[in-house]
């Protein structure tokens, strides 16, 4: 269930790097540039062309992403993000040599965009390629652009790499848009824009074990990041990933108001056919399909009926895949 990307790895393992003053080499590079709030199918286009300029020169492929989280914080303008910090790390793991994870600070954004290029982009990266999107703005007042990048590349020894936005009907997709679908509960067409399930990641923690109660399943509850965007609280069909292992399930994300009132979100997963101690393991959760809203019954036997309800419609999922 992959991207589809080019994989190319220098090392055994992608570097990850906090902050661009903690970027030292000497090699040439090829570098990505943006946000990269969810890695949809436009920033993948980014990823194929640094995978193929990288294989053909011998370059370091980077990605250089700026975290607008702890800014948005700070102003109060957190809404959720489609993909939090780990969950980049764990998805460029295999798609680059290294991740610079650039907190989007006064350092940046007080940087002159001519600055930026010749300091960051030529010095400390010694950038050969360049690759962003369309409508990549950079520097103080956001006054670079593709233009000045393309007017400063003979001089700075790069080559200037802008890749067209893509489409799903007349729409573009951007992180924008497919987070406004997310939070309305369009999770096939979340996918179809990401270019792989939508997901959250985290560790199992202890519930109640109401699954295995219930009838004999394994379930792992996971607190979802903060920072993150959420769809519906609701029922989900999924898969686990744990250990490399792909496990499909049903979801409820939510606050449990039958058994409990929590303040905030926790993601528990029913796990089908499997039936293992996971305790304090890492988890991946995908998301496929939506099946209902979350709701308060009468008593635990209604939920209890609902929840076996819920297991019978997500096999029936499955089977139609």
């Amino acid at each position: 269930m992959g991207c589809g990307v080019p994989i190319r790895c220098l090392y055994k393992r992608m570097e990850y790097i906090r902050g661009l003053d903690n970027y030292i080499s000497e090699r040439p590079s090829v570098v990505m540039i943006g946000k990269f709030d969810g890695f949809h199918l436009g920033h993948q286009r980014l990823l194929k062309t640094v995978a193929a300029l990288a294989e053909d020169e011998d370059l370091i492929s980077i990605v250089l992403a700026f975290d607008m989280i702890p800014m948005l914080q700070e102003r109060g303008l957190l809404t959720g993000v489609l993909m939090e910090r780990s969950e980049k790390r764990a998805y460029l793991e295999d798609k680059a040599d290294c991740f610079i994870d650039c907190p989007f600070d006064a350092s940046i954004w007080d940087t002159e965009a001519e600055v930026f290029i010749k300091r960051e982009l030529t010095e400390r990266l010694h950038v050969r390629h360049v690759v962003v999107g369309e409508d990549f703005r950079f520097g103080k007042d956001r006054l670079g652009d593709t233009k000045m990048l393309e007017e400063m590349s003979a001089d700075s020894g790069y080559t200037l790499h802008v890749i067209p936005d893509v489409y799903r009907g007349k729409n573009k997709i951007s992180s924008r848009y497919i987070t406004e679908d997310l939070k309305a509960g369009k999770i096939e067409k979340v996918n179809e824009q990401l270019g792989h399930p939508w997901q959250i990641i985290g560790r199992i923690r202890h519930g109640q074990a109401m699954g295995r109660k219930a009838f004999g399943m394994a379930t792992i509850n996971i607190v979802p990041d903060p920072v993150k965007a959420l769809p519906p609280y609701g029922v989900y069909v999924v898969e686990a990933v744990i250990d490399g292992e792909e496990v499909r399930g049903v979801a409820n994300l939510g606050v449990k108001p039958t058994v409990t009132s929590l303040d905030r979100p926790v993601l528990e997963v029913h796990l089908i056919d499997y039936d293992r101690e996971i305790y304090d393991k890492d988890v991946t959760v995908l998301f496929y399909h939506y099946l209902r809203a979350e709701q308060k019954f009468d008593d635990v036997n209604a939920l209890r009926m609902q929840m076996k309800a819920d297991l019978r419609s997500a096999r029936r999922c499955w089977q139609e895949k």
